[in-house]
């Protein structure tokens, strides 16, 4: 049977004062943009889940499908937890051969095409239960975290690929790193499922010990977590 992805926009609001979810771009929803990015890929369903009636009612403005999730106060609040809970309602809807695709709104930026490939890409690997976006930079450096001790600073906190900060003379002689990205997780439904039966929802949505990586670039990388940070969206949309 062919394999097919089930996305899911996880929208849960576990803080009142939280309203991240609520931010617009460009006078549209995060949520209404990340709704129409998935759809455009023709991959599969879409489905927004979430404990807010009034994301709901958003959702329901267009062509994704809603799922409304209770708070249970005996659970912790996770965001395995928040789409576990989603995917008990479409269970039967779904294959052990398919694969849920997790893509937060917070992550304006990611392409169609980067979607389709990433998508691709682990379906293709029959052995690998999961996939996880990352992208490269040298602006955030391992080694040049720091400590400050006793009014002093600590330098070689942070050893990495057997390189400390005090050995390197120019900072472009550092190793590139990569940093996981949450813009697109793809597990497979089995790995997930075998989750939600024993109530496991403090794990990943990805299983670390089974997972491939697929790279975006920084932009794509890009989280609006605040409405101030929709004026460096505009300058990177602009510019790189």
């Amino acid at each position: 049977m062919k394999s097919k992805i089930v996305f899911i926009i996880p929208a849960s609001i576990f803080n009142k004062k939280d309203k991240k979810n609520f931010i617009k771009y460009k006078k549209k929803y995060l949520l209404i943009h990340k709704i129409n990015s998935l759809l455009s890929t023709k991959l599969g369903p879409v489905y927004v889940v979430s404990n807010s009636k009034n994301i709901i009612k958003i959702s329901n403005f267009t062509k994704a499908k809603s799922i409304f999730i209770h708070d249970t106060i005996s659970q912790k609040k996770t965001m395995l937890f928040s789409i576990c809970k989603g995917l008990e309602n479409i269970k039967n809807e779904i294959s052990t051969n398919d694969y849920i695709a997790v893509s937060p709104m917070q992550n304006l930026f990611l392409r169609k095409d980067t979607i389709i490939k990433a998508c691709k890409k682990i379906i293709s690997k029959k052995k690998v239960n999961s996939l996880n976006t990352y992208y490269s930079s040298f602006s955030q450096h391992p080694c040049q975290i720091i400590d400050e001790t006793n009014k002093l600073i600590k330098f070689d906190v942070v050893k990495y690929k057997n390189t400390l900060f005090t050995k390197t003379e120019k900072t472009k002689a550092l190793p590139q790193v990569s940093y996981s990205s949450c813009a697109l997780r793809v597990s497979k439904f089995k790995y997930i499922n075998k989750l939600m039966k024993k109530k496991f929802y403090n794990k990943f949505i990805i299983d670390t010990n089974s997972c491939i990586g697929f790279e975006i670039d920084k932009k794509e990388a890009f989280e609006i977590k605040k409405s101030n940070d929709l004026k460096y969206a505009e300058y990177i949309e602009k510019n790189v």
